[in-house]
């Protein structure tokens, strides 16, 4: 999870494959990576609060174990 200078918070939900955004209250704002987004499994975040850019490790999963030589990209979204 992450969160911005508002205090939102983008939180990773890896078993639907999606990152969403949280107001302060933690109610549900909007999904900022969707499961078409993001090829395999995200995992961690960090937003780039003087940028505004979301950076997102997404990595390949298979048969509920990672792979031994882990497949993974960063997936930048602009908020």
């Amino acid at each position: 999870m992450a969160i911005d200078r508002n205090e939102f918070v983008f939180v990773v939900d890896c078993n639907n494959r999606r990152v969403l955004l949280l107001s302060p209250q933690l109610t549900y704002i909007l999904e900022v990576v969707s499961r078409e987004q993001s090829k395999w499994w995200p995992i961690r975040v960090h937003f780039d609060s003087v940028r505004g850019r979301l950076h997102v490790a997404d990595i390949e999963f298979k048969y509920r174990y990672f792979k031994s030589t882990t497949i993974g990209r960063v997936v930048v979204v602009i908020v």
